[in-house]
């Protein structure tokens, strides 16, 4: 999800919030909006591009029939009047707005704590009454709009967003939170934090030496390849941002595949390329590479076989490296999971139709420099990310960890002391006895 900044103008009861949108051309669909909202945040998404507003004053989110979305299509412009709860009222001094200063904002937003306002709030264009549409972009490059409702039943297997044109990338990323946060397993990253549980026969993934040696195509790639590349690519500008994100969570998706896998693809690499990849499951798309490493963090530590969070910097550091040395590799890795997609026997090949053909031929034509800017780009985000940005609050966990790991090892000296001090009493009783024979004995005599 994108947060971009948007002016605004604060009222006694209401804040005028201003959006100017890119060219209605590279809009498919203008009038296909959603708001969500919560005390502070203010999301708004026009087709595929999402907008952020903070305000210091709380938003009356009981009533949004008081929310006025007005749409002028001459100036490509929204105007968003949202009202405002007048006992939290501020001091126009300090009122602040997205032109403020990025450290005064919060950064993270907490959607899930978000109310949606799209089916409530009035709407108007042109100054006329009208109903938003649910004809949301998805793909590569947001180039897709057709109606998938008919296609529910395939992407149920493979996809928790079974109508990407149904659904806002607010939507699609609340989904995600929402299902992100159910299927996290605190105790089996409690198990890969302490060592990396690595099944019997298999190698252990942190040790291998990661290489981008490998980048000749076989025959058949090389068909595949060819057939691919007949279709021109079709890439709007103003649209490249998101598709060089997007290329970077794949490259991560599969390093983390070569990586856990030994450079030996299996039954369940298929599995794994998509499954990591929040594009590909829940068809979100973000222009943000910091989103793209935090995303690709959080599930790599909830969804695969090891969950480990040092393991999945490696990840990291491997697509950094994989970047650099320029497009071969990634091409036929691109390849190889055009055909696991396309052999698989869940309907993964829908994922070769909306993405994975057009990142091959857009590899096919990028220079070896613009991917050596990415990775320059990706080593920076990754110097300054750290387990917090997981939002899963891994510390906590790692605290939890160690406490019940001193309990265990002061009940085991607990333990140990009681059988020592069993033994001395069996001793002691032991020897009692023999006196008391002996003296007997010495009686006797």
């Amino acid at each position: 999800m994108s947060l971009k900044k948007i002016t605004s103008q604060c009222e006694d009861s209401v804040t005028v919030v201003s959006v100017t949108v890119p060219d209605v051309e590279s809009l498919k669909n203008l009038t296909s909006c959603d708001v969500f909202v919560d005390e502070h945040n203010l999301l708004f998404s026009c087709d595929y591009v999402t907008y952020r507003y903070y305000s210091t004053r709380k938003i009356d989110v009981k009533d949004m029939k008081e929310l006025q979305v007005l749409l002028d299509t001459t100036k490509r412009e929204f105007v968003l009047r949202i009202p405002l709860l007048p006992a939290d009222c501020l001091p126009d001094d300090k009122i602040q707005n997205t032109d403020s200063p990025a450290k005064r904002i919060p950064s993270a937003v907490n959607i899930l704590s978000m109310q949606r306002a799209a089916e409530t709030c009035t709407f108007l264009m042109n100054g006329e009454r009208g109903q938003f549409q649910r004809k949301f972009s998805y793909g590569f490059g947001c180039n897709f709009d057709d109606d998938t409702s008919l296609l529910e039943d395939t992407l149920r297997p493979i996809s928790r967003i079974t109508n990407p044109n149904g659904f806002s990338p607010i939507q699609r990323c609340y989904q995600r939170e929402q299902d992100e946060k159910r299927d996290f397993c605190r105790e089996q990253y409690k198990l890969n934090f302490v060592e990396l549980q690595v099944p019997d026969g298999l190698e252990n993934p942190a040790k291998f030496a990661f290489s981008c040696s490998d980048s000749k195509l076989d025959t058949k790639q090389q068909y595949s390849l060819k057939v691919i590349l007949e279709k021109p690519l079709k890439l709007s500008p103003c649209r490249e941002a998101y598709v060089d994100a997007g290329l970077v969570e794949l490259i991560l998706v599969i390093c983390y595949d070569v990586r856990s896998t030994q450079n030996e693809t299996t039954c369940e690499s298929a599995w794994t390329r998509s499954i990591l990849s929040s594009m590909l499951t829940y068809f979100e798309t973000s222009p943000n590479l910091r989103t793209v490493i935090e995303n690709f963090l959080r599930r790599s530590l909830i969804y695969p076989l090891y969950r480990n969070y040092d393991l999945s910097r490696m990840c990291i550091e491997d697509a950094i490296a994989a970047l650099q040395m320029g497009s071969k590799w990634i091409l036929k890795q691109l390849l190889v999971t055009y055909e696991l997609f396309l052999t698989s026997d869940d309907n993964r090949s829908l994922y070769n139709k909306y993405f994975i053909e057009d990142y091959i031929r857009y590899v096919s034509s990028v220079e070896d420099n613009y991917l050596k800017t990415l990775s320059r780009n990706l080593k920076n985000l990754h110097l300054n990310i750290s387990k917090k940005d997981t939002r899963l609050n891994l510390s906590d966990i790692e605290t939890e960890l160690l406490k019940e790991l001193i309990e265990d090892i002061h009940l085991g000296n607990s333990d140990d002391s009681d059988d020592d001090d069993a033994d001395s009493d069996g001793s002691d009783d032991e020897s009692s006895s023999e006196d008391t024979e002996s003296g007997s004995e010495e009686n006797n005599a």
